[in-house]
């Protein structure tokens, strides 16, 4: 489900915060071996490794996902933390820029590369109103630094992640160092993040009435729930099949989210009533060839908001 959505358009890791405040979207500085994409409806620029991760629909799709379920927020700027940003930081940029007040948001990247392309990411994409800090380090070694050094512990109003999805344990990592530590959560000194210290991450890490948004393949649903209730507890966790497309038998992605207030009524949601939509698919059809499909309607007019925010 991971399927890149940029078409190109043809250092130093930073040690500090970085706060992006243009006055208008501005073409970032590309290096030999990176590309500048934009990730199709959303027109988010970013910079990516031509060889590395490259940013998918889930990544957005998990903003989408957040948004819809906390609304527009009229009456104040959630301040947002995007864990795991990667290059692009799609998934906070697509969640700050489609609120209906200027943006906060945290960005949080662990391997030095790939945080030196997300500070250009994120200044691209940057209005004056907007307040995008960049932090790197991991949810591992880094854990105790950040939440009391950098101050982000009890801070947020929401976490999003789009973790590793593979246990490092399992299956053959790429050799790729970028791909390596998107995909398995391989740290550069070797050790390995995995979706329990993502979860433990984001539940200090919340504000007390703040809510965590997670995406992960279907296939690990049992383990991603069973992680998320352990660490928030059973009425605390709720989880939302997706589908690739409308009509497709099984699911391909789940949304989970969770509060440290706990939810009222059933303890998972098998369908995609919060959308008040009949099925929670990501595209109108199956894939039939190379061509573009389009999205489920509600996804396409979220992405067009977030277009239009960095106009």
């Amino acid at each position: 489900m991971r399927a890149a959505l940029a078409s190109p358009r043809a250092a130093r890791p930073a040690t500090t915060i970085v706060r992006a405040l243009s006055t208008a979207p501005r073409a970032p500085r590309v290096a030999d071996g990176e590309t500048l994409d934009v990730l199709g409806a959303s027109k988010l620029r970013v910079v990516q490794s031509k060889v590395g991760y490259r940013t998918g629909v889930d990544a957005l799709a998990l903003a989408w996902f957040a948004r819809r379920s906390r609304g527009d927020v009229e009456s104040f700027a959630d301040r947002a933390c995007d864990l795991g940003a990667g290059s692009s930081g799609a998934v906070g940029l697509a969640y700050a820029l489609s609120g209906a007040r200027p943006a906060r948001a945290t960005f949080v990247e662990a391997q030095r590369d790939s945080c030196e392309r997300l500070r250009r990411s994120v200044e691209t994409n940057a209005r004056a109103s907007d307040a995008f800090d960049v932090v790197p380090g991991d949810v591992v070694e880094d854990a105790r630094a950040l939440l009391d050094d950098r101050k982000m512990r009890r801070a947020f109003d929401v976490v999003l992640t789009n973790p590793p999805f593979f246990e490092a344990t399992r299956g053959t990592p790429p050799k790729n160092k970028e791909k390596k530590g998107a995909r398995f959560g391989i740290l550069e000194d070797g050790g390995a993040a995995t979706i329990h210290d993502f979860i433990g991450f984001a539940k200090e890490a919340l504000r007390e009435d703040g809510e965590f948004f997670v995406v992960y393949p279907s296939l690990g649903r049992a383990r991603l729930l069973a992680a998320m209730v352990a660490a928030f507890g059973d009425d605390a966790v709720r989880a939302t099949d997706v589908f690739d497309h409308e009509g497709a038998s099984r699911p391909s992605l789940v949304f989970a989210r969770a509060t440290l207030r706990g939810y009222s009524g059933d303890a998972v949601e098998t369908s995609c009533a919060l959308y008040q939509e009949t099925s929670c698919a990501l595209y109108q059809e199956a894939r039939v060839g190379e061509g573009k499909r389009a999205y489920v309607d509600s996804f396409e007019m979220f992405l067009q908001r977030v277009a239009q925010a960095g106009v």
